[in-house]
This record gives structure tokens, C-alpha cells and sequence, in this order.
């Protein structure tokens, strides 16, 4: 398929104070943080609770395990999540006197995109919860919490290397692992896993609609010949 490039004034199609601007900005660079994290589970591990040394992988991105990398994608993904819901609500609950001066189509756009955001409210607070123990930060709290909780008999592996390079905490899995899931037997992990990779797979359909709000910004201020 083809592309275009175009060369564009980022001051033109971004003014200072500039509210919608300013989201569209974010929603910007959150689609392709998404697009990114989407891609780095394209190819998943066969088992994201076995590491397993046949699994087709990313060359350095999968020098610990694909476990890890799956697992470091998924992470980041529930942020970008939440980052983009924090966006759509601050537009409808703080600006909403700048949307209506936005073309239709986009007003549009906004509207279907917070909707798909607001479908699963329940799985919203999971995505949450897992964001602020794994996703911008590592909390103790949530560390802490699984270590108290692991199975006394959980087995995990620690990779020596004579460089830096081939030194992995490959155990790092089973923790994450723990935090996800504090508690779970580990005959439950992968149906816990899936389900909740299922609820936050329902959402990938939004970078489309963050398409169609950029594609109708640019189209309502005139911003390409």
C-alpha cells in the first residue's frame, strides 16, 4: 500500500493554548505507543508461564525470554489504555465548550471513541490496577503483596553470562506473574492470563478511532492543500 509524506508546521496544526489541539497531540503519540505495544504481542510466546526455548522470537527484543518481551508489551499497553481514556474524559468533562467549536465529524470521532473506552468499566478497573503496580512504575505495594502470596514451592531462573549482555533475571516472569496475579495457583495462571488478555484485547479497535478523530481534525482546520 502506498504512502505520502508531508513536511508540516507542527505550530500551525498544534497552537499554544490550545485544548483540542493539545489532546489531539497526546491521542497522537498514545496511537503509536499502542500501535507499537500491539506489535511487540504479535508474536506471543507460546506460553506466557513457560519459558520455552522454541518459540519463534524477536532477535534482541527476546534475548531474556518471548515470555518477557510479551509481558513488557502487555504492561505498557494497559498504560497507554488508561492514558487514552484520561484524554477522551478530560475532553467531555473540561472542554466541552472548545469540542463544539470542532467540525462534526470529529465531535463524532470523540464521542465513539469515549464510548469504546466506556464498554468495559469493570475490566477498566483491572487495567487500572495493574498499571499502577507494573505499568509507568514498579510499586513495592504490588511486589510486595505477590511475594507475600507466592508459592512457597515457585520455581524461577537466574541466567549468569561473562557480558552484561547475556546476564538475564529471567525470573523477573514469575514475578510479574505474582503481581498480576497475586496469590493464584499456578495451575490457574494461564486461564486467569487469558481472560484478562481477552477483556483488554476487545480494545485494539480504538487506534482506527484515533485515526478518524486526527483525519477529521486535520480535515475541519484545513491543515493539509
Amino acid at each position: 500500500m502506498k504512502t505520502r509524506t508531508h513536511q508540516i508546521k507542527l505550530r500551525r496544526w498544534f497552537p499554544p493554548e490550545d485544548a483540542i489541539a493539545t489532546a489531539v497531540g497526546q491521542l497522537a503519540i498514545l496511537r503509536e505507543d499502542y500501535f507499537l505495544e500491539l506489535n511487540g504481542l504479535i508474536i506471543p510466546a507460546s506460553n506466557t508461564f513457560k519459558q520455552n526455548s522454541k518459540d519463534v522470537g524477536l532477535g534482541a527484543l527476546d534475548e531474556n525470554s518471548p515470555s518477557w518481551r510479551y509481558l513488557y508489551f502487555f504492561r505498557n499497553s494497559l498504560r497507554s489504555l488508561i492514558e487514552i481514556r484520561n484524554v477522551a474524559e478530560r475532553v467531555h468533562f473540561e472542554h466541552k465548550k472548545e469540542l463544539t467549536r470542532e467540525s462534526l465529524p470529529f465531535r463524532n470521532a470523540f464521542r465513539k471513541l469515549r464510548q469504546e473506552l466506556a464498554v468495559i468499566p469493570v475490566e477498566f478497573e483491572k487495567i487500572k490496577k495493574l498499571r499502577d503496580n507494573l505499568g509507568g512504575h514498579v510499586l513495592k505495594n504490588g511486589v510486595q503483596d505477590a511475594l507475600n502470596k507466592m508459592d512457597i514451592d515457585k520455581i524461577g531462573i537466574f541466567q549468569e553470562g561473562e557480558v552484561r549482555g547475556k546476564i538475564h533475571y529471567k525470573f523477573s516472569v514469575e514475578l510479574v506473574h505474582s503481581v498480576i496475579f497475586p496469590g493464584v495457583k499456578e495451575e490457574n495462571l494461564v486461564n486467569e492470563f487469558e481472560m484478562l488478555f481477552k477483556n483488554t484485547a476487545k480494545l485494539v479497535f480504538i487506534i482506527g478511532t484515533i485515526d478518524e478523530i486526527i483525519h477529521s481534525y486535520i480535515q475541519g482546520r484545513n491543515l493539509l492543500p
